[in-house]
């Protein structure tokens, strides 16, 4: 068989498996009909939210505007001021010609020197798979799978977080980074970001659930222990099926991350992601952002609707605030007296192909033309929000405990 006959199979099949999950989506309506808004009801485009600085909505006015770079930074010491300024000629201080500095209570040569403060930050050591630890970019294989990790050179002298970002079916670690622009972002804010690759090569890519996840898993253990990693800082995100797997780690590993973000993916009858009922439910409250397109054809809106009222119904939440909205989309924030947190972002964008229309990454620039890729996967339509963006921007916002 000819080169070009394998690749187009491949992408036969590729495109057969998305309309298999539209397919899977179209039985799962168990959405409340009164909870959603039909596509063309006018919206309020007021953004109702609380004080600059007191939210991820911060700054969504303007599309453009920077990242917060995380906590504030530290007050600078005041200058100070030449002592001998000022000085009266005759002034004991001001005559005093220069020497040799006076030397004042020089510890015996036998005492001990003084205690030289906290611990210096261990330098990072390979651990298991992670088998360097210089700065830069890597590709780690690890028990079947390859990883693709970016470390930015401040992870070398200090605890950096990890942000573990999921690609979906056909796709690899290049086309989701091409996406989400995470690995930029990690390295502007202090985060090691590991970006798996599912088997085999795309577009046939598509991860094994179960045992992809406890693979996934182990690797992020090799890189927090081989980087020291803060453990008050990893977070997780996905998109189509790596948001399926956000979904799991969500429900069955809530301890091991801060915040977690999931992009168009939901629960389905035979695509079991996070139920939030029953057994099936996180461990603890993880603050938790879910982003969704109403005219998805992979994942039905009616399933993403469902998604999210299971989410509100398990953890008893109220809305809070409307972070941001025009006619295209619409961010709201829902809390509860017991600390739960969790923001749902919808929108309308639409995709260049018509095999995807609304799954797509709002805010994206994709170019489409990796090796394997079947189609652009970013949103044509001007975007209020960058996904990726939103998304670090969230987990600046809520480290674990906030």
């Amino acid at each position: 068989m000819r080169a070009g006959q394998v690749r187009g199979t491949a992408a036969i099949a590729a495109i057969a498996a998305f309309a298999l999950l539209a397919a899977c989506g179209g039985a799962a309506t168990g959405a409340r009909d009164d909870v959603a808004a039909p596509a063309d009801a006018p919206v309020d485009a007021t953004i109702e939210v609380e004080p600059p600085g007191d939210g991820p909505g911060d700054g969504l006015a303007n599309p453009d505007a920077a990242l917060p770079d995380g906590p504030d930074d530290p007050a600078q010491p005041e200058p100070v001021e030449d002592l001998a300024a000022g000085m009266e000629p005759g002034d004991p201080a001001a005559d005093e010609p220069a020497g040799e500095p006076v030397v004042d209570d020089v510890p015996p040569a036998d005492q001990a020197p003084a205690d030289p403060g906290p611990e210096a930050f261990p330098p990072p050591s390979p651990v298991g798979c992670v088998t360097s630890v210089a700065a830069g970019a890597h590709q780690f294989p690890c028990d079947g799978l390859v990883h693709d990790v970016s470390v930015p050179a401040q992870c070398l002298d200090g605890a950096c977080g990890v942000v573990l970002d999921l690609h979906g079916l056909t796709m690899n670690g290049l086309m989701q980074d091409r996406n989400t622009n995470l690995r930029a972002l990690g390295a502007q804010h202090g985060y090691v970001v590991i970006q798996p690759n599912a088997n085999p090569a795309p577009p046939a890519s598509s991860w094994k659930t179960g045992e992809d996840d406890a693979k996934v898993l182990a690797f992020l253990d090799d890189v927090q222990a081989a980087f020291h990693a803060d453990p008050d800082r990893v977070h997780v995100t996905g998109f189509s099926q790596g948001g399926l797997m956000t979904w799991r780690f969500v429900c069955k590993h809530a301890d091991r991350f801060a915040s977690a973000a999931a992009g168009s993916s939901c629960n389905y009858p035979t695509l079991e992601a996070c139920l939030f009922s029953g057994g099936n439910a996180p461990s603890r409250r993880i603050p938790l952002l879910y982003m969704h397109g109403k005219d998805d054809i992979i994942y039905l809106w009616q399933a993403a609707q469902a998604q999210r009222d299971a989410v509100i119904k398990h953890w008893d939440l109220q809305e809070f605030a409307t972070l941001s909205s025009d006619s295209h989309h619409e961010w709201k924030r829902y809390t509860g007296l017991n600390g739960a947190l969790f923001e749902f972002v919808w929108h309308d964008y639409k995709a260049k192909s018509d095999v995807l229309k609304g799954h797509c990454y709002p805010g994206s620039t994709d170019p489409g033309d990796a090796p394997g890729q079947l189609f652009p996967f970013r949103c044509d339509d001007a975007a209020a929000f960058a996904w990726g963006e939103i998304a670090m921007r969230f987990f600046l916002d809520h480290p674990m405990g906030k």
